[in-house]
């Protein structure tokens, strides 16, 4: 039986790679004009949010140890 095997030729490899490259460089760019996205991120909720607001810290009493979707009715029916 004669095995089928899809090779991506050479020049398509190499326009893979410069995109790739070019790719970076301008997330690289786009990093050093706007910063980290994940710290403006941060920074945005943080100066917009309570942190309080954010993390409620009255759970009802019982529930202490388990998280909000562990709270099912039907945990006890085993």
């Amino acid at each position: 039986m004669a095995s089928t095997v899809s090779t991506v030729p050479a020049s398509q490899a190499a326009r893979i790679e410069r995109l790739i490259a070019e790719h970076k460089v301008e997330v690289e760019r786009l990093r050093q004009q706007f910063g980290d996205p994940q710290e403006a991120l941060s920074r945005f909720v943080t100066d917009r949010f309570e942190v309080q607001a954010l993390v409620p810290d009255d759970r009802p009493a019982g529930h202490e140890d388990r998280a909000i979707w562990e709270d099912d009715d039907d945990l006890d029916a085993w």
